[in-house]
């Protein structure tokens, strides 16, 4: 008698899948897009707001490979501030177009933008571009002088320069005595010189200003130095400290205009953008710049201003928005 085969189990029915209306499929897909749509728009949103920074770092960049090209630097690092400038100008039209037709700050935020970033291009274009020297002497013997006219230039320097002597012993050491009216300064200086290059150089910050007759009077020259010395003497136009007040009532009024578009419902960089070049421009009359330097000068401007305009236009903008909420 044989034994019955075990019956083979039964698989249970899988329950049936319920079936999602059309309705609630097209509510979910419709959240999907506009949850996309959204990070979409914050991204754009956060792309905005960091061009200026993208444009200042892209700016660097080339001028770092214009210090090599010396020929060029000067048109170069003009074309990339006016390059600059034109984009600082769109990110305030592009907070313009966001506002109502019937908005007062509508039609005074392109102007105003226009304005600051005319103020910096002003000083920018002279560093490029600088003016010629104030007056040129040249000393050979002891106790010989020159007078010079200075009419307006408030921050004077000089460039003293002359050649190595072929029997040259010592140190190329000099001495002048300048003078400006009652004002009365002495400058002990030593020319120093790249290697293979007979041409002596060096830069001395005066404490003495315009206007009046500037008199420059030789004192002293060791026998390194070959006759005659040659004394350039130059001068800002501009005043450095009403500079730095302009600049800084432009900044505050940047951030003014930061804190009225972020109670309009936008969230603006317009303090941090308009900060680059002020800082940048401020940068450029505090420092002494020559020719050769001019290109990493403009360079480190540029870092500076992005580093402490965009930083420091942030916080500004932070205060105003804490004392003026929405």
């Amino acid at each position: 008698m044989t034994d019955p085969s075990p019956s083979e189990p039964t698989a249970a029915p899988e329950p049936a899948t319920p079936r999602v209306p059309k309705r609630v499929v097209a509510s979910r897909s419709g959240a999907a897009n506009a949850k996309a749509a959204a990070k979409i728009g914050a991204a754009e949103r956060d792309f905005k707001k960091y061009l200026p920074y993208i444009g200042v770092a892209s700016t660097i960049g080339v001028l770092a490979l214009l210090v090599r090209t010396p020929r060029f630097a000067s048109a170069g690092c003009l074309a990339i501030g006016c390059v600059l400038g034109a984009l600082l100008l769109w990110l305030g039209h592009s907070y313009r177009v966001s506002l109502p037709a019937d908005d007062k700050l509508r039609w005074m935020l392109t102007p105003i933008t226009a304005m600051i970033l005319a103020v910096a291009f002003v000083p920018f274009a002279r560093v490029v571009f600088p003016p010629p020297p104030v007056g040129v002497v040249q000393l050979s013997a002891s106790d010989e002088h020159h007078e010079i006219p200075v009419n307006s230039a408030t921050n004077l320097w000089i460039d003293v320069s002359g050649r190595q002597s072929p029997t040259a012993v010592g140190l190329a050491d000099y001495t002048l005595a300048l003078s400006l009216d009652a004002q009365r300064q002495r400058v002990a200086g030593r020319l120093r010189g790249e290697p293979g290059d007979p041409v002596l150089h060096e830069r001395n910050t005066l404490a003495i200003h315009g206007p009046g007759t500037l008199r420059v009077e030789l004192r002293g020259l060791s026998s390194a130095i070959a006759t005659p010395i040659t004394v350039q003497v130059h001068g800002r136009l501009v005043p450095t400290m009403p500079l730095l007040v302009v600049l800084g009532a432009l900044w505050i009024l940047a951030a003014m205009i930061d804190t009225a578009l972020y109670r309009r419902g936008v969230e603006p960089s317009y303090a941090a953008a308009m900060g680059i070049p002020l800082i940048a421009v401020a940068y450029y009359q505090l420092r002494t710049i020559t020719g050769e330097s001019m290109p990493t000068e403009l360079a480190g401007g540029a870092l500076l201003g992005a580093i402490l305009g965009g930083l420091g236009g942030e916080v500004l903008a932070r205060i105003g928005r804490m004392l003026a909420p929405k």
